[in-house]
C-alpha cells in the first residue's frame, strides 16, 4: 500500500472514532426532570411527574418514570450553533396536549429531536403550538 493511502486511511479512521465517541458522550447519560404535565412520547400518554430519559448511541430515547411507566421512541440528531445552557426537555404544546419534541444537555450543541407521531400532526393541524422548556438536571 503506497504511504498516502495510508495516510488517507488513518485520517478517516481518526474521523470516524471520534464522532462515534463524541455521540456516545453526548446524550449517553440520564437527566431527569420533574415533568408538570401530563404528555405524550410515541403513542403513550404520561402523567406528570419524575422522569428519567437516556438516549442510547443510535438515538433511541428512553423515558422511564415511577412504577413501570417505561418508552422508547427514535429521535434524530438536532443542532444548535450555541451549545445548550442548561440540560432541557422540549415540548410542542397545543390545548391541552404537550408532545416531547426535544432533548438537550447542558454545554452541548447537539440533541436529540423526536419525530412527530401521528396523533401530533392531526392536533397541531388545528391550532398553532407553542413551545415549552423544562429544565432537567444531569
Amino acid at each position: 500500500m503506497k504511504p498516502e493511502n495510508v495516510f488517507y486511511l488513518i485520517a478517516a479512521l481518526v474521523v470516524a472514532l471520534s464522532a462515534v465517541s463524541h455521540s456516545q458522550s453526548n446524550l449517553s447519560k440520564v437527566v431527569k426532570a420533574e415533568i408538570p404535565f401530563e404528555f405524550v412520547l410515541g403513542d403513550t400518554t404520561f402523567q406528570p411527574g419524575p422522569y428519567e430519559i437516556s438516549v442510547t448511541w443510535q438515538g433511541t430515547v428512553w423515558l422511564k418514570g415511577t412504577g413501570t411507566s417505561i418508552k422508547a421512541a427514535n429521535s434524530q440528531a438536532a443542532t444548535s450553533l450555541v451549545a445548550a445552557k442548561e440540560s432541557k426537555l422540549v415540548f410542542r404544546h397545543v390545548g391541552k396536549y404537550y408532545f416531547l419534541a426535544q432533548i438537550w444537555k447542558q454545554g452541548d450543541g447537539t440533541g436529540r429531536a423526536i419525530p412527530p407521531v401521528p396523533l401530533e400532526k392531526v392536533i397541531v393541524s388545528r391550532g398553532k403550538p407553542e413551545t415549552v422548556e423544562v429544565l432537567a438536571r444531569k
